[in-house]
């Protein structure tokens, strides 16, 4: 990517991370905040909603290649699972702007075009999370660990068990033993699994 398009993607990420539920993206404060002229932000994206639709896609591209990081063949299913867990606990706990974003009042407000193309890539994401997933638990059968195949009904249980421990995680008033949680969320799929 372009490392001039990269930076203002990057400041765009940075003020809707801030703004929360605030309207505060606006082009001047991008330009202003980049020491760049109006113009040079029309150089990269035709308007706000492409920039906005650009930087969600950045950041969801980056959280996608921390969580499928590729399977090494030499880890058995205990450690492939709790390492992606951990990767998620990772992500919950120091990465809170897709959340930010999705509230975002100038991300709500994006044209329909746009709102498409980020309900796509979102299913994109989802639809990669679930293939990651499938590897991963296709270690588990070879290796006989669990003996249910990861479809169904068992894998809507894990993958909202994951889903709700994820979430659990990002909130302050949680004090879980993240490596304790971790432990016992694999028990816990291996008797659903089993």
């Amino acid at each position: 990517m372009n490392p001039k398009k990269e930076a203002i993607l990057r400041k765009v990420l940075d003020i809707l991370s801030q703004s929360e539920h605030e309207q505060k993206l606006t082009l001047s404060h991008i330009a202003e905040s980049l020491d760049m002229g109006k113009s040079t932000l029309y150089e990269y994206f035709p308007h706000k909603d492409a920039m906005i639709c650009d930087a969600m896609f950045l950041v969801l591209d980056e959280n996608l290649l921390n969580l499928t990081k590729p399977l090494d063949e030499a880890c058995d299913f205990e450690e492939a699972l709790s390492s992606y867990i951990e990767r998620s606990f990772h992500l919950a706990n120091e990465n809170k702007l897709i959340e930010n974003m999705m509230q975002n009042v100038d991300v709500a407000r994006v044209g329909a075009q746009y709102k498409a193309k980020i309900d796509k890539k979102l299913v994109e994401f989802y639809a990669e999370l679930q293939s990651y997933l499938d590897e991963l638990f296709a270690i588990g059968y070879k290796e006989s660990v669990i003996n249910k195949p990861f479809e169904g009904m068992e894998r809507l249980t894990v993958e909202s068990l994951l889903l709700g421990a994820f979430i659990m995680v990002q909130h302050p008033f949680s004090k879980l033993d993240k490596s304790g949680f971790t432990h016992h969320l694999y028990q816990t799929i291996l008797t659903l699994l089993n």
